[in-house]
């Protein structure tokens, strides 16, 4: 019975041991570098501004898949310039919740200018949402 040659056996061994070198190189890295999981996107668009005599109703659309619970006293309107527009909300008066998907009627204590840009802005307090545009025209 003949054996395996010792240059054959060699380039085996190493061969093998930079297999298993490359197996444990991706084994650890994939334990180190996970990645995280999707933070939980929130946000808020404008659907309608609607001007009235003496106040604003705006509706606003919740277009991703988590439930939003909203304090109004985390919620300014600002010209655009961002100074305070003197503007607040008077419906809803507490924390709101926005179902997923759904919408929410906001309303406002004065008409806002037409054509003007204004800004809602929300505090930590409110989730640090993203700044909504709003036109009304």
């Amino acid at each position: 019975m003949k054996g395996v040659s010792p240059v054959v056996a060699t380039v085996l061994l190493i061969a093998i041991a930079v297999v298993a070198a490359v197996g444990v190189w991706f084994w650890v890295a994939g334990l180190q570098n996970k990645p995280a999981t999707p933070a939980e996107t929130k946000m808020l668009q404008l659907e309608s501004c609607i001007r009235g005599t003496n106040e604003t109703t705006l509706v606003l659309r919740n277009p991703t898949a988590y439930h939003l619970q909203i304090p109004v006293s985390g919620v300014s309107i600002k010209n655009s310039d961002y100074t305070d527009a003197g503007v607040t909300i008077t419906e809803p008066t507490d924390t709101t919740d926005v179902p997923p998907y759904g919408t929410v009627t906001v309303k406002l204590s004065d008409d806002l200018e037409q054509g003007a840009v204004y800004y809602m802005t929300f505090s930590q307090e409110a989730g640090n949402l993203p700044t909504i545009k709003i036109l009304c025209q």
